[in-house]
């Protein structure tokens, strides 16, 4: 006659218990993982965004020392015994 055994029946060991804690400690490291290419990920997304705005500046910079851009400018004065202004 054919028996049918599992293991854990005769010992009292909760045996799917101790298989899903199994298994749950296997995928930490997995997790773990996970959340730090995610933290990696948004710290590469704030680099790019900083040299985007540096990039932006640099810009705006190169075109105010542009002679054409204060060759435009005119000045005056309300008041031209106290200032007044010369091109």
């Amino acid at each position: 006659m054919a028996t049918i055994s599992s293991a854990g029946i005769g010992s009292g060991l909760d045996v799917n218990s101790i298989v899903t804690q199994l298994v749950a400690l296997e995928k930490q490291p997995l997790k773990a993982l996970a959340t730090k290419a995610t933290l990696v990920q948004g710290q590469i997304s704030a680099m790019g965004t900083i040299q985007s705005q540096f990039s932006a500046l640099a810009d705006a910079a190169s075109a105010m020392f542009s002679a054409t851009a204060w060759s435009a400018r005119t000045g005056s004065s309300s008041n031209a015994s106290v200032a007044s202004v010369s091109p």
